[in-house]
């Protein structure tokens, strides 16, 4: 337990400097020497203990750590980022047969043999990252759904997501006693000393209400605010001000990526505040026809949740998504052919397809951004109580809004990327928080042959029949997100606002969600209908204003959707 995390005291850090400088520098002598401890003693006697013939079989010391630094024994039948080349993805399957060629080849892989050096290197970050504690743990589930890193790394840092060292159970009734101020078998008949999955920022135990409803109890971690609030201020004012000096580059790039990230994090450890979101999405996918029918949001509990406790509905009967291929077969084929009315029939895993549209929604229609979809917060669920195949998304506690002019940006990009294909375009939009003037000028002239290589690699290729697949599919297999991160990060100059970052890290989760199940699309073709009725609403909000410019502008964009879809 961390010393300086258990000294914090949010009056005291609010007004006090020399006390947050005291703070900051013990959190700072704690993380080297934690690090060091790691590195130079725990994590070698760890490592040779649980691998050398002689000794692996006993109890190793550090039995949580050992647990973590242990190569990964459930080897997942779907990694992120899909199969092999040359294997059919889900997306792909048309019969039954073919599904079960795809477990069968997904269980070979699985079943192989890890290289040594990949599993020690996976194990040592893993245990290190979760010595170290819950901020630089996010950024492990971050890593664990990159396409871009090899498929053991990825294996590895998965149990980053739900599966990590969980508070003693004694602790978690402390935490929950004292937030309900009562005893708490005077409001559950019992709650399940195992958790059902443990992340960084807390862990859900199933519970039974007095009034005997089953419930899921989201219990934050202890001294969890103190952890956050220091670390924070070690990666962004510290850390970042040494690698300024030290990568120019970096100069406003790196600093816009960790405050946007110790912004988000401060909001995720106040439950009451997810507890809020998350109420505002059950309202509006149960009004929602397409979302009603495939997204499901689980009712909180209101009397019994708090700032470190959230109460809600229990979802049974889930799977994560890099476990499908581990249903019964007969289930699974009935999962990927379920169909939503409202859709033509052959989009492919209309299920998984409403997910990612759902995400689209959020970003072009109602300006947010759910920070955190990786694979320990989205599952499918089984039909039960008369509900078909359906998606339980939880953790609203990453969510930010975007401002008018932020919903503005993702449509435009997403409509350069996938409709217009106009580098003079494109530069306006990325340099459209650029002021007008010289350096605007200059950053459109720089940034101009990046961005017609980028659309240039990606151009439109024909199908077999011969038909353009213009918006559709050529980005897929790709990182969209990646890749324009990456042309930002060529001009330390441009500046973007923070919820920019926290919209990259959501698409880049969606994008290895989508290269994972469709081998010929990509997430950003699931959002043309969002884009569609964007434009729409500009058409007709241009109408209301009696605006003939701005309609023109929109009418061109209309004429472009019938020219190329």
């Amino acid at each position: 337990m961390s010393r300086a995390a258990s000294k914090y005291k949010a009056s005291r850090w609010n007004f006090s400097y020399m006390y947050r400088v005291r703070l900051v520098s013990l959190r700072m002598v704690e993380l080297m020497f934690i690090s060091l401890r790691f590195l130079l003693f725990r994590g070698p006697l760890i490592t040779m203990w649980i691998r050398l013939p002689g000794i692996r079989n006993i109890n190793p010391p550090y039995g949580e750590l050992a647990r973590m630094l242990a190569p990964s024994t459930e080897h997942s039948l779907l990694l992120v980022g899909g199969l092999n080349k040359g294997t059919k993805s889900l997306g792909d399957v048309k019969s039954k047969e073919e599904l079960l060629e795809v477990i069968a080849a997904s269980k070979k892989e699985a079943e192989s043999t890890r290289r040594a050096q990949g599993s020690i290197s996976g194990g040592l970050i893993r245990g290190l990252m979760v010595e170290l504690g819950p901020t630089f743990i996010k950024w492990g589930q971050v890593a664990s759904m990159r396409p871009e890193l090899p498929a053991h790394m990825r294996e590895e840092l998965r149990v980053l997501q739900d599966k990590l060292p969980a508070m003693k159970f004694k602790r978690v009734l402390e935490i929950i006693e004292t937030e309900l101020e009562q005893p708490w078998d005077e409001v559950f008949e019992y709650i399940d000393p195992v958790p059902l999955a443990a992340a960084s920022l807390s862990q859900v135990h199933k519970a039974k209400l007095k009034t005997g409803e089953e419930v899921a109890l989201k219990v934050q971690r202890h001294n969890l605010r103190g952890i956050v609030s220091l670390d924070s201020v070690i990666l962004v004012d510290v850390v970042m001000a040494t690698m300024r000096k030290l990568m120019p580059l970096l100069k406003r790039r790196g600093s816009a990526v960790f405050t946007s990230f110790r912004d988000s994090l401060q909001e995720e450890i106040d439950f009451y505040l997810e507890a809020r979101m998350q109420e505002w999405f059950y309202d509006t996918v149960q009004e929602h026809p397409i979302y009603s029918q495939s997204i499901k949001i689980a009712r909180v509990h209101w009397d019994y949740t708090t700032s470190r406790l959230l109460t809600m509905e229990l979802v049974k009967n889930y799977h994560r998504f890099d476990s499908l291929l581990e249903m019964d077969t007969d289930k699974l084929w009935d999962m990927l052919n379920w169909r939503i009315p409202q859709y033509p029939k052959e989009y492919p895993i209309q299920l998984l397809w409403s997910t990612v549209s759902f995400w689209g929604d959020m970003w072009i229609n109602w300006g947010l951004i759910h920070g955190d979809p990786h694979w320990g917060n989205v599952y499918v669920v089984e039909p039960s109580d008369g509900e078909s195949w359906k998606v339980f998304v939880c953790d609203f506690g990453m969510m930010e809004d975007m401002p008018p002019e932020g919903k503005d940006w993702v449509t435009d990009i997403l409509g350069c990327m996938l409709l217009h294909r106009d580098p003079e375009r494109m530069i306006e939009v990325l340099t459209r928080f650029v002021p007008e003037g010289p350096e605007g000028e200059e950053l459109a002239m720089q940034a101009r042959p990046h961005v017609k290589r980028m659309l240039r690699r990606h151009a439109p290729r024909k199908s077999q029949a011969g038909v353009d697949t213009q918006g559709q599919s050529h980005w897929a297999g790709s990182s969209f997100a990646g890749e324009i991160a990456d042309e930002f990060f060529q001009f330390p100059s441009l500046h973007l606002p923070d919820w920019f970052w926290l919209w990259a890290k959501s698409q880049g989760y969606l994008e290895g969600l989508a290269l994972t199940f469709w081998s010929d699309h990509n997430v950003t073709d699931m959002m043309i209908p969002q884009l569609k009725t964007e434009i729409k609403r500009k058409i007709m909000a241009s109408l209301d204003d009696k605006s003939i410019v701005e309609m023109r502008g929109q009418l061109g964009e209309l004429s472009d959707w019938f020219t190329h879809r």
